[in-house]
């Protein structure tokens, strides 16, 4: 997951909220000479899932709100090849408890993504593609990517631990009505700021078509372990560095464009627990604390920094 632009990545501005999660599964098996694809099994398999959120907002760690919502979200997928290539189609349906009004929140996404592939017993890779509809005046786009993981994993007597250390490098690809902010110099009348393509916001800021591409890479270092005393226990502490690279544009006072591109950079850090209970039911809890900015430079994001999970999944074979 990316996270330089926090609304962009993660889909909400950090908060603390506490979900209680129930899924629910359905798996099938189909003669892939009824598909047509020339393989011997492909798997196809939906999902529904039920979310609710208690999403604080938050000043200074000090709870001064809490908005209760439920989340439903409807899957359908399938594995080719040997599970080599899963595709899933995602919806998400949010409701806050206070109306009775649903509404479709999150666009539609849809997920390509092959499965790790070991180069060496220490190193693999992994390429995905991801495309998020549009959706409620929200335009389309298109995320295009692959990770590396170096990832290495002991048995001790206090339980098996992998420290690993990892890489995604990526880019989106915008719809037409994707806009960027854009940097003005000089005085210009309403009509000239018209005819150069841009227009003002509410803040004053001055906003146009995005012409370019975003790229960016994100860093990741995690240390997991399954303790031996506690079985089907794990425990994972992760940290992330992710740097952005998005066009930024410039218009001269001569009227001239100046095409660029700006660096921005945020990190995240995430402790999760995860307690198997059988094959259908699991519990897990994320605790997340964002910035912006990496290294001295790192800052809280706004009034809200962290965002707490907690989950119950209930797996119908």
């Amino acid at each position: 997951m990316r996270l330089t632009k926090l609304s962009k990545l993660t889909g909400h501005t950090s908060s603390a909220v506490l979900a209680l999660t129930l899924t629910s599964s359905a798996f099938a098996d189909i003669s892939a000479k009824k598909l047509g694809l020339g393989l011997n099994e492909s798997l196809v398999y939906s999902e529904l899932t039920l979310d609710h959120y208690l999403e604080g907002i938050n000043k200074d760690y000090k709870s001064t709100k809490l908005k209760p919502r439920l989340r439903f979200s409807p899957v359908v997928g399938i594995k080719l090849f040997d599970e080599a290539l899963d595709v899933k189609l995602t919806g998400f349906y949010d409701r806050l408890e206070d109306t009775t009004a649903v509404e479709q929140t999150k666009q539609a996404e849809l997920l390509f993504e092959s499965k790790e592939w070991d180069v060496t017993d220490f190193f693999s890779v992994q390429a995905f593609a991801e495309h998020k509809f549009a959706s409620l005046g929200k335009d389309s786009s298109t995320r295009l990517g692959s990770k590396q993981k170096l990832s290495m994993g002991f048995d001790t007597k206090v339980g098996v631990m992998t420290p690993s250390l990892a890489v995604e490098l990526g880019t989106f690809v915008h719809g037409k009505t994707q806009e960027s902010d854009y940097a003005v110099d000089g005085d210009f009348q309403a009509t000239e700021i018209e005819s150069l393509g841009l227009r003002k916001d509410n803040s004053g800021e001055f906003k146009g078509n995005q012409k370019d591409q975003d790229f960016y890479q994100e860093w990741k270092a995690s240390f997991a372990i399954e303790p031996a005393a506690v079985k089907e226990l794990s425990v994972d502490l992760s940290a992330w560095l992710s740097t952005e690279y998005a066009p930024a544009y410039r218009v001269q006072a001569n009227g001239k464009e100046v095409r660029n591109y700006r660096m921005e950079q945020s990190t995240k850090e995430r402790l999760r627990l995860t307690y198997k209970i059988n094959d259908q039911i699991s519990l897990h809890n994320d605790f997340t604390a964002y910035q912006v900015g990496a290294f001295k430079d790192r800052k809280a994001v706004g009034e809200n920094e962290y965002l707490n999970e907690l989950g119950l999944i209930y797996k119908i074979l």
